[in-house]
């Protein structure tokens, strides 16, 4: 059995439900040569440059030996309001994501 980049992680294919941060500014990167809108934020924009908590449901080995961990998670709405967009059980790759503990 071998470890994940994520320190304390076993990629064992069991159900894990370990507390992480979720990197969202790594997750949904802006293109540089994309144009800004017009008006920001828009009205049903998500905040993609948050980091949010979630739950570690899975890890999983790619092909090429990366990992990635089945997470679920939720994604503010860039005007701030407390609704958020709920996202289960999505594929992040390691590098997305941090441990997070209450100690």
């Amino acid at each position: 059995m071998s470890s994940s980049s994520l320190g304390g992680c076993v990629g064992d294919g069991h159900d894990l439900y370990r507390p992480v941060w979720v990197k969202l500014f790594a997750l949904f990167l802006r293109h540089p040569a994309a144009p800004m809108p017009d008006k920001l934020p828009h009205v049903n924009a998500l905040d993609t440059t948050a980091e949010v908590p979630g739950l570690v449901l899975q890890w999983l080995r790619s092909g090429g030996g990366e990992w990635l961990a089945q997470v679920s998670y939720e994604i503010p709405f860039a005007d701030g309001r407390t609704k958020r967009a709920h996202l289960e059980r999505q594929l992040v790759p390691a590098y997305a994501l941090r441990p997070r503990s209450y100690a």
